[in-house]
């Protein structure tokens, strides 16, 4: 945080929060009061945090394509510096109320579809069942 301590504390539109338990009422009322998660990460591989804000708060992700999270209704971060994030966030701000709404219904969908604990458990019960039955 020292790092961007001038973005974070000196902008008026950003709220630093610091650590929300996933499992508490702060972290509904975070979502609650959001559209979209900002997240340009260069390295996470199907980010459980992108999915959790999704799952919860039905976000539409601003990610970068490193991120490998795809919900079909994401907007991509096309580099890694405030231009490229200026640039996506720009895109964001021309959905209409109703494409917003849209979207994040969609996107609620397709993660609790693909991401919920019941998928998980459905698609390791498949997985275990062809590997026993040498299905590969």
């Amino acid at each position: 945080m020292r790092v961007f301590d001038k973005e974070l504390f000196s902008s008026p539109n950003i709220i630093v929060h610091g650590f929300v338990s996933v499992n508490s009422k702060a972290f509904e009322e975070i979502l609650s009061s959001c559209v979209f998660v900002i997240f340009p990460s260069c390295s996470e591989g199907g980010s459980p945090s992108v999915l959790t804000a999704v799952g919860n708060g039905a976000l539409i992700p601003i990610i970068s394509h490193e991120s490998s999270v795809s919900t079909g209704n994401e907007i991509f971060i096309d580099s890694f510096d405030f231009s490229g994030i200026e640039k996506a966030v720009l895109q964001a701000e021309l959905y209409s109320e109703y494409e917003i709404h849209e979207l994040m219904t969609e996107n609620l969908k397709v993660v609790m579809e693909n991401n919920s604990q019941d998928a998980y458990y459905s698609n390791l019960k498949k997985i275990i069942s062809r590997i026993i039955n040498h299905e590969m």
